[in-house]
């Protein structure tokens, strides 16, 4: 699923609401932020159940 965003003048990116929804994101959700060649890699955390 690919979307077209842009970013704010501080690096801030726009993750549209079907993908933030989609993977469960939410506001102030901790992601993990990651480079793989020239592309950004976001990925939600995902927290063990004890």
């Amino acid at each position: 699923m690919e979307k077209k965003t842009t970013f704010g003048p501080q690096g801030q990116v726009i993750i549209p609401k079907d993908i933030r929804d989609k993977i469960g994101i939410k506001e102030y959700s901790e992601v993990i932020v990651d480079v793989l060649d020239d592309s950004v890699i976001i990925k939600k955390i995902k927290h063990e159940s004890v």
